[in-house]
């Protein structure tokens, strides 16, 4: 076998390797559990490209030992089983339908914040207003977008939209006292006549004049006895 000397790789590769290590650990955390903030997808997605040099160049500084692996049973079998599982992450096992909650939460998350306004209940200034008072501060709602204020940020964005959209500053006293499902008193408030009528019935009259209960409405239209009160 050939003799190399890869001590200045190792000099080089093995401390970029630990330091990518601990960048792409934490970053990676940080994602799975939508917790990143700032820069932090982005330092994961490009550094990510010095893991991998570090990484090729970590095995070419030791390539003795990688060749006895190859040659360990075990260490193999290990091996493969990764390999095995990169293969099969590119066949999707079922059809996935796309989620449309998934594209509205990314369309308002991109569309600048003044283009939201005529969506909800509210003004401008009050929900800017709104925005300041937990600490959003936008300079240009015409220009600044939600997915832009909380820096990518999943909970802060779902935060924002909250305050945006939310009516309980913007609704009436009126609205606020009229029963709702779930309310105790929901259910028990009294009919509302009907336009025209004297009750839950119009009376209708007869040939002769008299008055009679309104007929089912299946057989009024084929019941020429039954006339309308004017």
């Amino acid at each position: 076998m050939i003799n190399i000397d890869t001590s200045n790789i190792k000099k080089i590769a093995t401390p970029i390797t630990i330091g990518a290590f601990v960048l792409m650990s934490v970053t990676g955390i940080l994602m799975f559990f939508h917790a990143n903030i700032a820069l932090n997808k982005l330092a994961h997605e490009w550094l990510g490209w010095a893991f991998v040099a570090a990484g090729l160049a970590h095995l070419f500084s030791h390539y003795r030992s990688f060749f006895k692996y190859l040659q360990n049973p075990k260490a193999i079998a290990l091996m493969a089983v990764f390999i095995v599982i990169l293969i099969g992450s590119f066949f999707q096992l079922t059809k996935e339908m796309p989620n449309p909650t998934k594209s509205v939460m990314k369309a308002v998350n991109n569309t600048p914040i003044a283009a939201l306004f005529p969506l909800t209940q509210k003004s401008g200034e009050e929900i800017l207003a709104n925005l300041a008072a937990k600490g959003f501060a936008v300079r240009n709602p015409e220009f600044e977008t939600i997915d832009i204020l909380s820096n990518g940020n999943r909970e802060k964005s779902k935060e924002i939209i909250n305050i945006i959209f939310s009516n309980d500053n913007s609704l009436s006293s009126e609205q606020k006292n009229f029963p709702r499902k779930g309310d105790r008193n929901f259910g028990n408030q009294p009919p509302m006549p009907r336009m025209g009528g004297n009750g839950p019935r119009d009376d209708f009259r007869n040939d002769n004049g008299d008055n009679q209960p309104m007929p089912p409405r299946d057989n009024f239209e084929n019941n020429s006895n039954f006339k309308p009160q004017r």
